[in-house]
Order: C-alpha cells, then structure tokens, then sequence
C-alpha cells in the first residue's frame, strides 16, 4: 500500500505511537514544548466544545446556564513546582 492510499486516521495514529516510543509529541521532546502544544490543541477546540455544550444545553432544553462552565479556562494550568500525575 502506497502512503498515499493509507488513510489519514492510520498515518495519524502511527505518528502517536512513533511519539510514545520516542518520548516526543509533535517534535518536541522538552516539557515546556509538549505543553506548550497541548495548549494550543486547547485553544483550537475550546471553541467548539463550548459550541457543543451550548446546543445540547438548548437542544435539551437544561435548566442550568453554562455560563459558569464556558467563564472558566479551559486549558489545564500547571502551578510552578507542581506535578501532573
């Protein structure tokens, strides 16, 4: 099978396993560039969860506002010195 006719799921999932044996994610092998992608990946979706959350919010006709969910970051805050286990 040529690489053109492996489907984008499958080359998207050898990229994660090479990254796992690697010790790398996207490149990057230092915990400050691994968050620094993660974070983005946050900043890129965090739009469309709050979407989603806010139509099933209305398609379910909930009680309760979401406000206070879309308010807070969604992006995880490390604080200095701290681990993420």
């Amino acid at each position: 099978m040529s690489q053109s006719t492996i489907p984008a799921y499958i080359t998207s999932l050898i990229r994660h396993f090479e990254d796992l044996r690697d010790g790398t994610h996207v490149g990057s092998a230092s915990r400050k560039d691994k968050e620094a992608h993660f974070e983005k990946a946050v900043q890129m979706l965090a739009p469309i969860a709050r979407q989603v959350l806010t139509e099933m919010n209305v398609r379910f006709n909930c009680t309760k506002s979401l406000t206070a969910i879309q308010d807070r970051r969604m992006a995880i805050r490390r604080r200095p010195g701290t681990r993420l286990n």
